[in-house]
């Protein structure tokens, strides 16, 4: 009995069809993971914005040459803040060291009259003028640009807790000496846009941390 036989001509529509079809296969497969790709980056770029967080009040405090010093003298440019204070037995040297090397980055930048660091102490009460002077003289402070501010201490423990919305406090009181060796304090670097508006917060002792302040730093200085 003999086989049936297969004519080649007629399998020819099948295997044009199924060509056609692993084409626009390939192409719809194409399509989706380019789309995934662009999706996955707009949400990485979006994730990657310093967004505004907390508008802060406008305030009044004292600089380290004892003249009067207001947030609107912030106002326009872009700036980071840190909290510590002069006698500091914990980790305020090493964040003024990271804003000295801060301050020597930044200044070489042909914006840098645009960039404010501004240090509050966290310790008034013996943190005077004449003091963070001192202090800012040990540290080897080289510009302007950097300002150490003090005032009343409930002003500027409020500030920080409900304006910054950052810690601070004690633990203890020793005899009239309030707070000594013992204030709680924040260790973060804050980013703070031109309309007085928190975009960050960075821990000061971890480098990555550090690493992405400069990148938001450039992102809201680019802003109009």
């Amino acid at each position: 009995m003999s086989q049936p036989t297969t004519n080649p001509q007629s399998l020819k529509p099948f295997f044009i069809g199924l060509a056609l079809l692993s084409v626009i296969t390939a192409i719809l497969v194409g399509l989706y993971s380019v789309k995934r790709q662009q999706v996955s980056s707009t949400n990485t770029q979006q994730s990657d914005q310093p967004d505004p967080l907390i508008q802060l009040p406008r305030f009044m405090l004292t600089d380290k040459a004892g003249n009067s010093f207001t947030s609107d003298q912030l106002m326009g440019k872009v700036w980071i803040a840190d909290f510590v204070f002069t006698r500091c037995q914990g980790p305020c040297p090493m964040i003024t060291l990271q804003m000295a090397k801060t301050e020597n980055k930044l200044k070489q930048r042909s914006d840098w009259d645009q960039i404010r660091l501004v240090s509050f102490t966290v310790d008034p009460d013996y943190d005077t003028p004449k003091v963070l002077t001192e202090h800012a003289q040990r540290v080897s402070v080289s510009t302007s640009n950097w300002l150490w501010l003090t005032g009343p201490r409930n002003q500027m423990w409020d500030l920080i807790n409900n304006g910054f919305k950052l810690m601070v406090g004690t633990n203890d009181i020793v005899g009239d000496d309030p707070g000594h060796g013992l204030i709680n304090h924040s260790t973060k670097f804050v980013l703070v846009d031109r309309k007085l508006r928190t975009r960050g917060y960075y821990n000061a002792l971890d480098s990555e941390d550090v690493a992405k302040l400069y990148r938001d730093l450039q992102i809201v200085l680019d802003e109009e």
